[in-house]
């Protein structure tokens, strides 16, 4: 007996076929990772994960950690030989551990088919760079129990404590956007973008909207306002999942962007 299970992240989709036996894999049991609507690696191995589905849940977190703190439009990928098996990583950043399931029945070798997933991740990653990025990543290791090698160290999200009442805001925002249908979202998202781009133009530079109401008016709005839309296009297309841990980071980074396009104070 199987279920259809899909996760979505910015433009990474992610979509497995999972068995409802805990711990197995059997024959038809499969996770696909979508970046830029192409398909870039196939999990068949549960590693050392409770299934196939919970694996891939991990590599699409670190997906969007790269997103978030690499350079992924200039991608630095490599691989390391981790307890005997592939690890692909993009700068600092793992992603995913070839595992010899991943290679059964495919004609390759593990060490083959990470250079495959390597090389589809490069492709790919640049097709996929969303908002600015803030920080950047760590080292990984390998972890205990011989199961893929640990992901980056993710460092909380720091927001300045006068941003904070301001990135709340962006993230309501990303959260309502996140509720509306398609269809709606399509309609409503530069509406919302704008009004995200003129709560951050308030809250940056006040002498200026103490002098200028009208936000029309404002030098980069355009730039200021795509950056919003394709922020609000990344909160979307996440998993439930990575929204709850990726919101803050959406929300501050679409601050910085913003800010970076309007003017001055």
């Amino acid at each position: 007996m199987t279920a259809l299970h899909r996760g979505t992240l910015g433009v990474v989709v992610c979509t497995a076929l999972i068995s409802v036996l805990s711990g197995s894999v059997s024959a038809g049991e499969y996770y696909d990772v979508i970046l830029a609507n192409q398909l870039v690696c196939r999990l068949r191995d549960a590693g050392g994960y409770g299934s196939v589905s919970e694996r891939g849940s991990s590599v699409e977190k670190n997906v969007v950690e790269a997103l978030s703190v690499e350079n992924v439009g200039s991608p630095k990928m490599w691989v390391k030989t981790v307890n005997g098996l592939p690890a692909i990583y993009i700068g600092g950043t793992f992603l995913v551990q070839v595992r010899r399931g991943d290679a059964a029945g495919t004609g390759s070798s593990a060490a083959s088919l990470a250079r495959q997933w390597l090389a589809a991740f490069k492709q790919q990653f640049p097709r996929a760079e969303p908002v600015t990025k803030i920080g950047r990543g760590g080292g990984g290791g390998a972890s205990a129990g011989g199961s893929d090698p640990t992901p980056t160290v993710r460092r909380p999200v720091v927001v300045p404590d006068e941003d904070k009442a301001l990135v709340e805001e962006v993230e309501r925002l990303l959260t309502d956007s996140r509720a509306l249908t398609a269809e709606d979202f399509e309609a409503k998202a530069e509406a919302i973008a704008t009004e995200a781009t003129v709560l951050i133009w308030r809250a940056s530079s006040p002498s200026q909207a103490a002098t200028c109401s009208d936000s029309e008016l404002l030098g980069g709005k355009a730039a200021a306002v795509q950056s919003a839309v394709n922020g609000l296009k990344f909160a979307r297309d996440v998993s439930d999942e990575s929204f709850g841990g990726q919101r803050t980071l959406v929300a501050l980074t679409i601050v910085k962007r913003v800010r970076a396009a309007l003017p001055a104070d």
